[in-house]
């Protein structure tokens, strides 16, 4: 293999591009097939950090050092992925878990809030209300003027009990719930694509090492860290998803208790 520098072009000059950008080489550049100023200032800082003659000229050397960086953060990303493919399916799995006993949670709240009744619901809020508002007079009350204002400092006002909704509003949150969840493992389904055919590139690369394929090694480094660049994209998005139903599956509880609190309450009216 000839040597590259400044002025250089064509398809190897390309390939050197896209290995230095596979290497994260500074200033950002482009893979244009052109050598130019840029291109040479990445050299330079992919030499100096590799322990090389930091002169700017492509050598069989310098691309075999490009190659061998990049055979060790593929290897990095195998090992990742592997973890990350096993982490996540554990996440998963509780997740779907949880989603499953919110839904049968979900279909008893509705059947209660039938089983109360519009006018009964709205009785209960209004005396739900009514006893949050005497409850927190009573706690302002009973502190002494010295500790009141540190008191209002330190702690939140107390909140209102959670309201009971009407089966219909329940029912609305069953279907936002359902859909969010099936939004979620479609993310889920897309990451886990593409973290498998990561994992799957490092038999190809092997393989390719193996029977001398330099251009279908290289083609397996390219297609692996463009799959890890998107995978990354949309873990960050099911995280994301992951954490709001979260708070979801916590009001799924407060309106369990308040539905429970409800029943009680109903019970216990003349």
């Amino acid at each position: 293999m000839a040597d590259f520098k400044n002025g250089s072009s064509g398809g190897e000059v390309k390939k050197l591009q896209e290995m230095l950008i596979a290497a994260q080489a500074k200033p950002k550049i482009k893979a244009t097939g052109k050598f130019d100023g840029p291109t040479e200032e990445a050299l330079k800082y992919f030499q100096k950090k590799n322990k090389l003659k930091p002169d700017g000229v492509a050598t069989p050397k310098v691309f075999a050092a490009l190659r061998a960086a990049q055979i060790k953060g593929l290897d990095m990303t195998i090992s990742d992925y592997k973890r990350y493919i096993q982490d996540n399916e554990r996440v998963r799995e509780q997740n779907h878990r949880i989603f499953e006993k919110n839904c049968v949670r979900l279909d008893t709240i509705i059947r209660r809030s039938k089983e109360l009744g519009p006018d009964a619901i709205k009785k209960l809020n209004a005396n739900l209300k009514e006893k949050a508002k005497r409850e927190a007079w009573k706690n302002k009350s009973s502190q002494s003027d010295d500790s009141k204002d540190k008191k209002e400092k330190d702690e939140k006002p107390a909140e209102v009990t959670t309201q009971v909704k009407s089966a219909d509003d329940y029912k609305k949150i069953k279907e936002a719930y359902i859909k969010h969840d099936t939004h979620c493992n479609d993310i889920y389904k897309r990451w886990l694509t593409f973290a498998n055919g990561i994992v799957d590139k490092q038999t190809e690369f092997e393989t390719a090492q193996e029977t001398g394929d330099r251009a279908r090694a290289e083609l397996c480094l390219k297609l692996a860290a463009s799959q890890d660049a998107k995978a990354r994209k949309m873990i960050d998005q099911w995280s994301d998803l992951v954490a709001k139903k979260k708070a979801v599956d916590k009001n799924i509880e407060g309106a369990e208790a308040a539905i429970k609190e409800a029943m009680v309450n109903i019970a216990g009216q003349p």
